[in-house]
């Protein structure tokens, strides 16, 4: 008995754990159920955003291409308009080549005429600088700017000749304290506004440089080159100028350089003009003492000569010679002491020959008299030989040396210089050729390798 009320206790205890177990249980079921499913669902999301992912990946690495290839089309473009742009302001630039701007003139003072005005106000402000140029201006205008308030609006004026606008531009620079109408007026040159706005931004450091003595320019179209110690440095920003200088001048370094490099110009300036002035007075002094020794072999030669053509057995008597003497004496007199000479010729009577009587000859108050062939003055100088030149109805030829008579000028005093037979005629009061020597050059009178033909 003790053992079937054990089974049936057993049997009651185990279903009724059973069911409570499995009345605990099917709660945990339902919601495993649901778990499952919901992580089921998730599991496709997770698997279709994956591929959503993946699609969008290579989405992404496409778009990064596209944008990798846009920037670098983007920095082409950049670079392909900063050259239109120089281009541009550089055409601007030369279609403003023959421009200048001239700031100061009061408003309104240039009238109806523009032109007429800016070419009366230029040689008028200019002096005698500009008054042998023949100003032909193609326009000339105020800027295009609102008429303001107070001041003057610049004007803009063409040139038509580059040339003069260059003299004019070199005038001004030189220049700089011009006034018209007692308002001081400047002269620039015309840029575009992309090229004056970049140069006007160097204008700070450009004046500390100049405060600083310090060597810069503006080399066009917009670079500023400082020069110091002998060495150039370019710069295309005030930026970087800016920061140059005050790395550079630290301590003073900068300046202590800038005044050792001028000192050292100044003294090299110095030492070439005092060489130049040494140089100029050697010249002087050997030209001075060349040109003594030329006249006096010059003058003795020619008095040979007047001894040989006045020893017996020629044409000319010595009272006609004594007489040539006396009327050169008297012309010579009459010069003030200028050295001239005059010859004429005329058919002797005897034969074919040509004699040639003295009018004067005045070399260092001495005469001469021309032969009845040739006169031989100086071997180094001219050589009036049968080879050199010859007075008759040949030719006239000169060696290669140069002609020079110590002369101040040359006179042939409206007379006739005859070579033999024909009439070679000099209407002229005189003829110069340098202001210490007569030398028959190029460009005056050529008697060089080549024949004359007379």
């Amino acid at each position: 008995m003790l053992v079937g009320e054990l089974e049936k206790l057993h049997k009651s205890v185990t279903s009724e754990l059973t069911g409570s177990i499995n009345s605990t249980l099917a709660p945990l079921q339902a919601s495993i159920q649901t778990l499952t499913e919901t992580v089921t669902s998730h599991t496709a999301t997770i698997d279709a955003m994956e591929t959503a992912l993946s699609s969008h990946s290579d989405g992404i690495t496409a778009l990064e291409e596209q944008v990798t290839t846009l920037q670098s089309e983007l920095e082409t473009v950049k670079q392909v308009n900063e050259k239109l742009q120089l281009s541009v302001d550089d055409l601007i630039s030369c279609s403003k080549r023959n421009n200048l701007c001239i700031v100061g003139v009061p408003e309104g003072a240039e009238g109806a005429d523009t032109r007429l005005f800016v070419t009366t106000m230029l040689k008028k402000v200019s002096g005698d600088a500009l008054q042998d140029l023949d100003l032909e201006l193609d326009r000339t205008h105020r800027s295009l700017a609102p008429k303001p308030l107070q001041g003057s609006r610049p004007l803009i004026v063409r040139f038509h000749r580059y040339i003069h606008r260059e003299k004019v531009l070199q005038w001004a620079k030189k220049n700089r304290d011009v006034s018209y109408l007692g308002q001081p007026i400047r002269i620039f040159e015309d840029f575009s506004n992309t090229i004056a706005k970049k140069r006007a931004s160097f204008n700070k450091i450009k004046s500390q440089l100049y405060k600083d003595g310090i060597r810069f320019g503006v080399i066009y179209p917009a670079r500023l080159r400082i020069t110091v110690n002998g060495q150039t440095h370019l710069f295309d920003s005030a930026e970087e100028a800016e920061r140059f200088y005050l790395r550079s001048n630290r301590d003073g370094d900068l300046l202590l350089r800038v005044t050792e490099e001028r000192t050292e110009e100044r003294t090299e300036e110095r030492t070439e003009e005092r060489t130049e002035e040494r140089t100029e007075v050697r010249t002087e002094e050997r030209t001075e003492v060349r040109t003594e020794e030329r006249t006096e072999s010059l003058s003795v030669t020619v008095v040979q000569s007047l001894q040989e053509h006045y020893a017996p057995g020629h044409h000319l008597q010595e009272e006609t010679a004594q007489k040539d003497r006396d009327d050169a004496h008297k012309a010579s007199e009459e010069s003030a002491g200028d050295q001239e000479y005059a010859f004429r010729a005329s058919e002797g009577s005897a034969g074919d020959k040509t004699e040639w009587d003295l009018l004067y000859v005045s070399f260092t108050d001495r005469y001469v008299s021309f032969s009845d062939r040739y006169i031989s003055f100086s071997d180094r100088y001219v050589s009036f030989s049968d080879r050199y030149v010859s007075f008759s109805d040949r030719y006239v030829s000169f060696s290669d040396c140069y002609v020079s008579f110590t002369v101040r000028y040359v006179s042939f005093s409206d007379r006739y210089v005859s070579f033999s037979d024909r009439y070679v005629s000099f209407t002229v009061r005189y003829v110069s050729f340098s202001d210490r020597y007569v030398s028959f050059f190029d460009r005056y009178v050529s008697f060089t390798d080549r024949t004359s033909l007379l």
